[in-house]
């Protein structure tokens, strides 16, 4: 978080049940081209979010002008497993929304008068249930960054089975497991704190 207005760029995560089927949801800044730090920060954990995303719903507004920014999100959007939905159908349109082009999946929403929102929810859950989505996920690309983050994790669980089996205390064993918990919380994305690892291996009663 920062205190300069306009430019937090923190993802927010939630998880809640969408017809029964638990989802987690994650709500971004949208792309832009950055002027400072702190939003070149913002667009990568953007990407990452889209990155590690079985769907993206592309959220527009119709009762304002289409942006650069709004363009450049659509021009990204293709070859995604995307949702475009145009909210706020209850103003004027001045987005446009005719000339928005050819999408497999849109939707036009009212989000304060719950327009089309049951719509959505059952688009989504078709996407995701269905097995409509297009194969994008079907080839892992990993950069440098994630694979050493595997290898770290993996060699965390090697050494953590290695002191188990010398039998050594569960302390030493929890250090290793420790490590790993991290290391495969980096990789997702997650920033797991020390207060949440002693939470965990206190509930496991592993020690620390």
């Amino acid at each position: 978080m920062t205190p300069i207005p306009g430019t937090t760029r923190d993802t927010v995560e939630e998880e809640a049940s969408l017809g029964g089927i638990p989802v987690r949801w994650i709500d971004t800044a949208g792309l832009r081209e950055p002027s400072d730090p702190v939003e070149v920060e913002g667009v990568r954990r953007t990407q990452k979010a889209i990155d590690r995303s079985d769907l993206v719903l592309c959220l527009l507004d119709r009762s304002e002008p289409l942006t650069q920014e709004d363009r450049e999100i659509l021009d990204r959007a293709w070859g995604i497993p995307t949702v475009l939905v145009v909210n706020k159908t209850d103003l004027p349109d001045r987005l446009g929304a005719a000339s928005l082009g050819s999408w497999d999946e849109r939707l036009d929403v009212s989000a304060k008068v719950g327009r089309g929102i049951e719509d959505l929810r059952e688009t989504i859950l078709r996407l995701l249930v269905g097995g409509e989505l297009p194969t994008r996920n079907s080839v892992l690309l990993l950069d440098a960054w994630e694979r050493d983050l595997i290898r770290r994790t993996g060699e965390s669980l090697r050494q953590a089975a290695e002191t188990a089996r010398a039998g050594n205390s569960a302390d030493m064993i929890a250090e290793d497991l420790r490590l790993a918990y991290r290391t495969a919380g980096e990789l997702q994305g997650i920033d797991i704190s020390e207060s949440i690892l002693d939470a965990v291996f206190a509930r496991f009663c592993v020690g620390k």
